[in-house]
Order: structure tokens, then sequence, then C-alpha cells
């Protein structure tokens, strides 16, 4: 009895460290996910990209995508020398991108919040937070 005990002991303990390691894997391969997707956003933003903005984002300003694309077309702002300070876990399906960047030669941070919709990562924009 004492090693049937201690053989489903082991088993247990077994099965919650693979369960818990598959847990932070995929948490981690989400986080990369959005990271790189936040990175690709920023340089998009720089190179006034509109077709890569308008593709990674739901901008609740505009649900009609052409209309998206053409008020990206008349941004006019000089952005630069952007980059991710923080990433924060909201939920699964939910981060918190912290972004710093120069705008017409004045620094600044904004907040832009990352939701998976439909399975794919999307950068929320129309509500960002300035700081």
């Amino acid at each position: 009895m004492n090693r049937n005990f201690i053989r489903l002991f082991l088993l247990t303990v077994s099965l919650i460290a693979v369960i818990g390691v598959m847990g932070c894997s995929s948490q981690s391969r989400s986080e990369q996910q959005v990271k790189d997707h936040l990175t690709d956003y920023l340089k998009a933003l720089e190179n006034k990209d509109v077709e890569t903005m308008v593709k990674l984002t739901d901008d609740i300003r505009f649900p009609d995508k052409e209309e998206q694309k053409n008020q990206y077309n008349s941004i006019n702002q000089n952005i630069k020398n952007t980059s991710i300070k923080e990433l924060k876990l909201i939920s699964e399906t939910e981060y918190l991108g912290m972004v710093s960047l120069i705008e017409d030669d004045k620094e600044r941070e904004i907040s832009f919040p990352v939701k998976k919709i439909d399975n794919q990562w999307k950068i929320i924009v129309g509500h960002t937070i300035r700081n």
C-alpha cells in the first residue's frame, strides 16, 4: 500500500508540473505574439504604412475600413523612435501595451489595449491613453 501511495503521489505531482509548464508556455507564446503584433504596428506607424496599420488594428472610431484608410492617409504627424516599454497581461485574451514615441519632436507615452478578436490579436485604437 505504501508503494501505491508513493506512485500515485508522484504521478499527481508530475501531472501538476506538466500542466503548469503548458500554461506558462501558452501565456509566454501569447505574450510574444502580442509583442510582435505591437512592434509591427509601431513600424507601420513610423513608416506611415496605412494598409498594415488598418490590418493590425480595430479602430473603434471607424466601423468602415475604407474610411479608416482615408483618415489614416491624412495623418501628418511625424512619428519616430517608437518602442514598447511594458506589456501587461489583463486576461488570456487581453493585454495593455505601454509605448513610448516621439511625435512631432515631443516625447509621448501611449497605452494601447490589445485584444484577441476572432482568434486574432488586434490593437484597439480610438481610445488610447496619452500620458
